[in-house]
């Protein structure tokens, strides 16, 4: 609400100040993160609802009017219109009228959800203790012994992209780029099976790299077998448990 009236008063604001309230001032005049949000759950529950009903209404006024068409294709406005579905559930089925604020199980997931008004392909992830909105990057550079590091490689995905999918993903593009190594170095993250397959096949390299550990039940709890508790012996051509392993 915030992003989505600045951009309408810098656009029209003899527009805002003919349809907005006073009280939007004082309630929508400070980013969220800025103001102290109630104490009491029940107080925060209604101020949601408070917001919601307010964004709604804001669209209502903008597309109701004839004379502003030009404020309808405003990008905080649409981002507003966007988020709005994704946190509110509406019915305007008259005698049913109804607004609330979605659960965690009716919004929609991580890669899809926006979290940001001013940049509507940011997205929410965590990793190890790191918590944050926003994209991730992938760095690629040369460690040759006696040679400078340069980086030759530099991606971005969303921050919900996991990185086990983006191992081919790097090598194509350095492929393309002739710039492929001839052993490459990764974390375990992006070790997987199907990239030790193709990086052989496709790009005759070799990756060298911890394998992605194992977050089983089993392991956490400490109880059964887990991924190391298995050994493949090759010759054979089958997998066997490891003497000692917990049952």
């Amino acid at each position: 609400m915030h992003h989505a009236l600045n951009q309408l008063s810098e656009v029209d604001p003899a527009w805002v100040r003919q349809w907005v309230p006073r009280e939007w001032y004082d309630r929508y005049g400070l980013r969220a993160e800025r103001g102290r949000l109630p104490k009491e759950t029940r107080k925060r529950e209604a101020l949601a609802l408070q917001i919601g009903a307010d964004g709604y209404q804001l669209l209502e006024w903008v597309w109701g009017d004839e004379r502003a068409p030009s404020l309808r294709i405003l990008p905080a406005l649409e981002g507003l219109r966007q988020i709005w579905i994704q946190h509110y559930y509406r019915c305007t089925v008259p005698g049913l009228e109804d607004l609330r604020w979605r659960t965690t199980d009716e919004r929609p997931p991580a890669a899809v959800l926006m979290q940001s008004p001013y940049d509507l392909e940011a997205r929410y992830s965590t990793k190890g203790g790191t918590h944050w909105v926003g994209y991730k990057i992938h760095l690629t550079e040369t460690c040759d012994a006696g040679q400078p590091d340069l980086i030759t490689q530099i991606l971005t995905t969303p921050a919900t992209t996991p990185d086990c999918v983006m191992g081919p993903v790097i090598q194509d593009d350095l492929a393309q780029r002739d710039l492929l190594p001839g052993t490459h170095l990764l974390d375990s993250g992006y070790v997987g099976a199907d990239l030790l397959v193709t990086a052989q096949t496709q790009h005759q390299i070799d990756v060298v790299g911890p394998p992605y550990g194992s977050y089983s039940r089993q392991r956490l709890e400490g109880h059964g077998y887990d991924l190391q508790a298995f050994v493949i012996d090759w010759e054979a051509e089958h997998c066997a448990a490891l003497k000692g392993s917990a049952v």
